[in-house]
């Protein structure tokens, strides 16, 4: 009897500590509009827009504005955030708290002014929001925030310099789509660099199968950095299994030796391409496809010679 005691007393303290767990933690639903700004302006100058904040939730929210800088760290393009203590960071000014009532929609201002000693090149920064103050001056605060991306190009004189590599498929030989791609592209310049072309892929380097976006994310090179992508030429379904896979290659059928040509533009007049090659052998469906015809090929068999044997009893009669 004490066991079970126990038991329910544990059971009800995890019970009264999931529920409090879920009580006090409420979804955050403010978004914000756009996602990234890309601006470009004259040193001396002074850049105005605006943006938008949406609370979606029922209740009334406060939201407190912060800043960063950012930069690329890896090869996934993902943003590493920075204090604002320099640079854009500093640079742009909005409302430091914003009130929004339930379901209400703000169009907010921002400005950007460019220091006239601003050199010419690639700027970038994050304006947050929080329902949680900034933990200090030229911090980053590390609470719940939702952010715009500020991607500023200061004229002058720009130098574009960029280098393709490493252009692949996920296997030489494939049973199936989908084709994963694969490719490098580095920016040596003082400005980002936004890829943009196609992959033209032909069967034996004759018939044109499709043309994929060579950039399907639309992702930026930072400069002084290199930024790995992975386009995709066709649906990645959820079949698995001998049958499944099967369903799958009768379903989008290909047969044969690809070949696949990048072709990227980027800067005003600057280009770049890169080959690969690959088979593709739906092996799954051709086994079946062999094994149909070997069953149709023996009741044929079996059919011509009892006929054989039936024409023969016919002429004996």
């Amino acid at each position: 009897m004490k066991i079970i005691k126990i038991n329910i007393l544990f059971t009800a303290i995890c019970l009264f500590a999931l529920g409090a767990m879920f009580v006090a933690t409420p979804a955050s639903a403010i978004t914000v509009s756009p996602v990234r700004i890309e601006v470009s302006g004259n040193p001396g100058q002074t850049i105005q827009g605006n943006l938008i904040l949406l609370n979606e939730l029922n209740t009334p929210q406060k939201m407190y504005s912060s800043f960063a800088n950012f930069e690329a760290r890896g090869t996934t393009g993902t943003p590493y955030f920075t204090p604002a203590t320099q640079g854009l960071g500093i640079w742009i000014t909005v409302p430091s708290e914003v009130n929004l009532q339930p379901g209400e929609q703000k169009d907010i201002p921002y400005s950007i002014a460019i220091p006239s000693t601003a050199p010419a090149g690639g700027n970038y920064a994050a304006i947050f929001w929080s329902t949680t103050p900034p933990a200090g001056d030229n911090q980053v605060a590390m609470s719940s925030r939702t952010g715009i991306l500020v991607l500023l190009t200061v004229n002058g004189n720009i130098n574009v310099s960029g280098a393709l590599s490493g252009f692949k498929v996920n296997a030489g030989i494939l049973s199936s789509l989908p084709v994963k791609f694969q490719y490098s592209f580095g920016n040596s310049g003082n400005d980002r660099i936004d890829p943009e072309g196609n992959i033209t892929i032909k069967n034996l380097g004759l018939w044109t199968s499709a043309t994929v976006n060579a950039n399907q994310t639309q992702g930026n090179v930072l400069p002084n950095s290199v930024r790995v992508f992975d386009p995709v030429w066709g649906n990645d379904q959820a079949k698995t299994g001998f049958f499944g896979m099967v369903g799958r290659e009768w379903k989008d059928f290909h047969f044969g030796i690809y070949t696949a040509k990048l072709s990227l533009d980027y800067g005003k007049d600057k280009t770049a391409t890169a080959n690969t090659s690959f088979f593709v052998f739906p092996w799954q469906l051709l086994l079946v496809v062999i094994i149909v015809l070997l069953i149709v090929a023996c009741l044929v068999v079996m059919v011509v010679k009892k006929w054989d044997i039936w024409i023969i009893k016919q002429a004996r009669k």
